[in-house]
């Protein structure tokens, strides 16, 4: 019994940051229950497939840990056809005033995601966001994060939206990541994006731009900037793989390479 609880007392001390990924309702719950609420500053309960009323009992016991700066929920059945838990979600924000990244790849929030973002701190700085059905009022909350770092909003149809999108980006001067694979981004509009992506240029160190359409001339606009001085910091530089190659294409992707000895271009194929 004694080794038992100084196990225990171990456990509640030493535990700052922790991953618990795929490993169940029950067993989540039961873990979280023997945590130090004051010590965990970390938290990532990813991928464990929790919805309805066991993500809401999940949400209630997060609600302990007012300390924590990092929380990851991606991939658990949080959606914004639930109105019930997604005020549990926002009442559990609200508890966390040190919240400096937060992930909730993969979970449905879209309209929801103004009154989730309203109750964080307004000094996060990493937000990923992909997957999760951005709306129009979405985009208008997350340009309220001027702080951010980094922005991963990978997965979402962006296609009707690339004015909002470009208008957040105009705000968001600070950014180090950003990453907009499969964002449905267009040829047509993509001048226009990049004016915005070019605010971050002088912090950006990764951008992802593949699994979307663009052309050969939007090549060009970017190894015009890199090779004109701008994005002095990127070291990773995700670019799609057009459906038709050109010479001229694998040409610019060979200049663009060139540009910067600690620059790492990878083409995937759209």
């Amino acid at each position: 019994v004694l080794q038992h609880q100084l196990a225990r007392c171990v456990l509640r001390f030493e535990i700052l940051n922790l991953e618990v990924e795929g490993v169940g309702e029950a067993k989540l719950l039961q873990l979280l229950e023997t945590l130090n609420p004051e010590a965990l500053a970390g938290l990532s309960v990813a991928y464990n497939s929790v919805h309805n009323q066991g993500l809401s009992r999940i949400l209630e016991l997060l609600r302990r840990f007012p300390g924590i700066s990092v929380l990851d929920l991606s991939s658990n059945c949080i959606s914004r056809i639930d109105a019930q838990l997604c005020d549990y979600l926002s009442n559990t924000l609200l508890g966390m005033p040190l919240l400096q990244r937060l992930n909730v790849k993969s979970c449905r929030i879209g309209g929801r995601l103004s009154a989730l973002l309203a109750r964080c701190p307004h000094d996060m700085t990493h937000l990923d966001l992909s997957a999760c059905g951005l709306q129009v009022e979405d985009l208008e909350a997350i340009g309220q994060n001027q702080n951010l770092a980094c922005l991963i909003l990978s997965d979402n149809n962006f296609s009707d939206l690339l004015p909002e999108l470009t208008a957040v980006l105009f705000m968001l001067r600070r950014l180090q990541v950003l990453h907009l694979s499969n964002c449905r981004l267009r040829a047509d509009f993509f001048v226009t994006l990049w004016e915005a992506v070019r605010v971050s240029s002088s912090n950006l160190r990764s951008l992802d731009l593949t699994w979307n359409e663009l052309s050969v001339e939007n090549f060009a606009v970017i190894l015009g900037d890199l090779e004109g001085g701008w994005f002095p910091h990127l070291v990773r530089l995700w670019l799609p793989v057009l459906s038709s190659p050109s010479p001229a294409y694998f040409e610019l992707i060979k200049r663009i390479n060139a540009v910067n000895s600690h620059l790492k271009v990878q083409p995937l194929l759209v």
